[in-house]
């Protein structure tokens, strides 16, 4: 609202004055006096605008998201920095949830990235004796000691573990300081391959390879502990791998084919055995996959759908490199903390 402080101190002198200022020069006096007034009117409001982020100055957005700890592109349009700023708070409202770590963890390495939620997943170990055998009695897992880390195990494990967020009260409290909200991201270094659209071999057996080329062999990774996924490990429990981030997905436009698959020995296409080595015939809507050799066969016409609709998502063997993968965790820890400002997180490695 724009509000006219001349006339509002005009009006506020005496009459014996207004009736004297027959020249105006009164009246022009006050308008000078009244220009730091509506200045400082402005200021004012203008500072309730700056309150929101959806009316504050554009030269505010950044501060205003350097103090939640929302990254901004400068360089971006003002439309843009305002909805950075905006979706970072609607992720902070989100903090706890496994599936935000998550989606951020995987962004920020590249790799597969397994998030467990310490509200459902982490235990506190009682100061009592435990009748549980060793094996599956809670573990305190200290974030700082990543030697001990990479020894616990992977997420499927049956034991629960604590998390130590600093030094036990006492000697022998196995408990630490535990924070609820804690999580632990298992890492798994890879090459996550998405949308690859599969490649017939050039051998015409009719089967295919899960990579856009045949170049041979391609051995598929375990996304849980870095080792190849196995015949024997596809064989025993296919939903494990099948359509899930540990495996392999096969899609059809984008969407997750749902047809049966078994595991199976292509070392010889024309020849497919089993996971146990005895010949294998594949029925019309089954899908052979050799998870050793990257190989799968099918026929796209049972399923009912053309070879160019088929695509799969998979994981390969990252290349070994301690000093990035290093880096990489760094910085992990720093693209973290604007998503858990006040959570702890512990990062491991499965080996």
């Amino acid at each position: 609202m724009t509000v006219d402080f001349a006339a509002l101190l005009y009006d506020a002198l005496p009459g014996l004055y207004r009736d004297q200022d027959t020249r105006g020069e009164l009246r022009a006096f006050l308008q000078i006096v009244a220009g730091p007034l509506t200045e400082l009117h402005t200021s004012i409001t203008d500072l309730h605008d700056d309150l929101y982020l959806t009316t504050c100055r554009p030269e505010l957005i950044a501060l205003a998201g350097s103090l939640i700890g929302a990254e901004v592109d400068p360089a971006a349009p003002e439309r843009d920095q305002r909805a950075q700023v905006l979706d970072s708070i609607r992720r902070f409202r989100w903090k706890g949830t496994a599936d935000e770590v998550l989606d951020r963890a995987e962004q920020l390495t590249g790799w597969r990235v397994h998030a467990v939620d310490g509200s459902t997943r982490m235990a506190r170990s009682a100061l009592v004796e435990d009748p549980r055998p060793p094996d599956l009695r809670p573990t305190t897992l200290p974030v700082d000691d990543l030697a001990l880390i990479a020894r616990i195990g992977r997420v499927d494990d049956a034991v629960a573990y604590t998390v130590d967020v600093g030094a036990p009260r006492r000697p022998g409290d196995r408990d630490g300081r535990a924070h609820p909200d804690a999580h632990v991201l298992f890492c798994t270094p890879s090459v996550v391959v998405a949308g690859a659209h599969p490649a017939p071999l050039a051998d015409g057996s009719g089967a295919f390879t899960v990579a856009d080329v045949d170049r041979g062999p391609v051995a598929l990774v375990d996304g849980f502990d870095a080792g190849p996924l196995t015949r024997a490990a596809l064989d025993a429990d296919p939903g494990a791998y099948v359509g899930t981030p540990r495996g392999f997905t096969f899609r059809v436009r984008g969407v997750g084919l749902t047809s049966p698959v078994v595991a199976a020995d292509l070392d010889d296409p024309a020849q497919p055995r089993d996971a146990a080595g005895d010949p294998l015939t594949v029925a019309a809507m089954e899908i052979a996959v050799d998870p050793e050799t990257g190989r799968f066969l099918t026929d796209p016409a049972g399923l009912g759908i053309r070879l160019g609709e088929l695509t799969v998502d998979y994981l390969l063997a990252a290349p070994a490199d301690p000093m990035a993968e290093a880096q990489t965790f760094a910085d992990l820890a720093v693209g973290l903390a604007p998503v858990l400002p006040a959570a702890v997180v512990a990062v491991a490695t499965d080996t």
